[in-house]
């Protein structure tokens, strides 16, 4: 049922469409309230599991520097930083090489992609 608005050319919904709009929006509602749920425990679960994965890496780093390998680790950098310091000119001449050899080999692949 229908009934005419004050201004004679809107319709109001009678009291049937109201109750089915409502109940519609109820509905409606509901949906998105469970939305909102889900997608709060979805952040929680990602929280939760980032605190684990912290504490596994924790423990993990422990367990190197017990083993100590992460002292010998740190050690061998710094002996090819030692190394490195003392030949400075073999290292500046060895990294001109290899740049040297990755831009050649560069130019090659580019000329062959062009040629074919």
């Amino acid at each position: 049922m229908t009934t005419t608005g004050l201004h004679g050319d809107k319709i109001l919904p009678g009291a049937r469409a109201l109750r089915r709009q409502a109940v519609r929006t109820r509905k409606e509602f509901g949906r998105t309230v469970e939305a909102l749920v889900s997608k709060a425990g979805s952040s929680e679960r990602v929280h939760e599991a980032a605190g684990r994965l912290k504490e596994t890496a924790a423990s993990h780093v422990g367990r190197l520097v017990e083993d100590g390998k992460l002292d010998s680790a740190r050690g061998g950098a710094a002996r090819v930083a030692t190394a490195l310091r003392s030949h400075r000119t073999a290292a500046v001449a060895a990294a001109a090489v290899l740049a040297a050899a990755l831009l050649a080999r560069r130019s090659r692949r580019a000329r062959r992609g062009r040629a074919v």
